[in-house]
């Protein structure tokens, strides 16, 4: 770590100054990086993103994100009133999910779309397991989620 720990100072550094501050404080560490106003996302785009990704990390995972969106399983539209932000919501009795999410394309709405769907995921993974059964610590409960969003950053990335 302390070979490397330059690597994490540079970045803070720079992130320093697209904050426009001299030095991040204890409460910038956490804030988000600065958005080009033009910079969005239109939902169909983050779709596309989003379903590429998946297949080229894991099929299934794929498969489940066009489940979710041909069957409408997403309530993705910003309307006065909806409370920003995302969640997914399972049924066992239907074994399938809900996604809950206020999109206004930024980019950061894409990694909550996948995200939400890495929930949905893990839910199908659940599929016919007894109620009881089914609840999980947090940790393992973001374990599917986390990777869903991980797998479309790296897409990008690439």
């Amino acid at each position: 770590m302390r070979a490397r720990a330059e690597i994490a100072r540079s970045y803070l550094r720079r992130k320093a100054r697209l904050l426009g501050r001299a030095r991040l404080g204890f409460s910038d560490l956490l804030a988000p990086l600065p958005q080009l106003a033009n910079e969005r996302v239109d939902f169909a785009s983050a779709r596309a993103q989003i379903e590429s990704a998946f297949d080229a990390f894991h099929p299934p995972l794929g498969a489940l994100a066009r489940k979710a969106f041909e069957r409408r399983w997403i309530d993705w539209e910003s309307r006065a009133g909806k409370q920003p932000g995302g969640f997914c919501s399972g049924s066992s009795l239907l074994d399938e999910s809900r996604i809950f999410l206020t999109f206004n394309g930024a980019p950061s709405d894409t990694s909550t779309l996948a995200h939400e769907l890495g929930h949905a995921f893990h839910g199908e993974l659940m599929s016919g397991v007894r109620p009881w059964s089914r609840r999980s610590p947090m940790t393992l409960a973001e374990t599917a989620s986390t990777f869903a969003e991980q797998a479309v950053i790296d897409a990008s990335l690439a």
